[in-house]
């Protein structure tokens, strides 16, 4: 009732009086006639902005008893996997509050004046088994629709650093090692070196091998991505696109491919 006449102070009574085991489902699952729904996607696209933000703030709230903690994160994410998705599309503000929720501080401070943060992030990255394609992951969806501001949030920039440090800074620098090694060489070769002096062809072979490993492994990956479902959709007239493999969506991806080629 009070989710229907739009009263938080009714709201927030209502939740005080839920026994601590059951608060997290009377917020995520509400029964009306042969439907089950969920209040907080009902307030957030009702644009009741205040309710839903009330309700994922005492979603994400830890608590505790004699008997357990309470935190309602996994109720959050089973029910709404697509809260990213959901929140990117119809009230980006209510990003901050879902993250903030998902961080923990201490009470007290460590050496140094230092704060032990945890960040809950193992639904916000995906499990691979569920997305095959890192972009339709909730991370992916926040980083293709989210807001620019959000990605100051500091559990967005820790998932950013987990990233880079775990696997991207190493893949980068080794695609771009390998990209300048080709560079490197055909500027020696077709560049610097007589075209015509015979002893170079050897150099000139070696080269156009590297680039056709290079466009041999791009092509292996792109048919492996569309074959994944790892896809996206190359607009090249208004309300006209074609789905293209990830990988070339990219437009220095493109670039170097076409570069390789020629």
């Amino acid at each position: 009732v009070s989710l229907v006449a739009g009263e938080g102070d009714e709201l927030q009574r209502a939740l005080d009086l839920a026994p601590r085991g059951q608060r997290a489902d009377w917020i995520t699952r509400v029964q009306i006639h042969d439907s089950v729904i969920s209040p907080l996607y009902w307030a957030v696209r009702d644009g009741k902005v205040d309710m839903a933000r009330l309700m994922i703030n005492d979603l994400l709230t830890l608590r505790a008893d004699t008997d357990s903690y309470y935190y309602g994160y996994d109720q959050l994410w089973d029910v709404h996997p697509d809260i990213v998705g959901v929140l990117c599309k119809l009230c980006p503000a209510l990003l901050d509050d879902l993250f903030d929720g998902m961080m923990w501080h201490s009470g007290s401070s460590g050496d140094g004046d230092t704060i032990r943060v945890n960040y809950y992030i193992r639904a916000l990255l995906g499990d691979p088994d569920v997305f095959p394609d890192a972009w339709a992951t909730p991370f992916g969806v926040l980083a293709l629709h989210g807001p620019a501001s959000i990605f100051v949030h500091p559990l967005v920039v820790k998932v950013l650093e987990l990233k880079w440090k775990r696997f991207g800074m190493a893949l980068f620098l080794a695609m771009e090692g390998w990209y300048t090694l080709i560079l490197i060489g055909f500027e020696v070769v077709f560049v610097t070196m007589d075209a015509h002096d015979c002893n170079t062809i050897g150099a000139r072979m070696a080269v156009g091998a590297l680039a056709a490993a290079t466009v041999l492994a791009q092509s292996i990956l792109m048919m492996g991505q569309m074959r994944g479902g790892q896809v996206g959709t190359f607009v090249y007239f208004p309300g006209r696109g074609i789905p293209l493999p990830r990988w070339v969506l990219k437009r220095s991806n493109a670039l170097r491919l076409v570069g390789t080629v020629n």
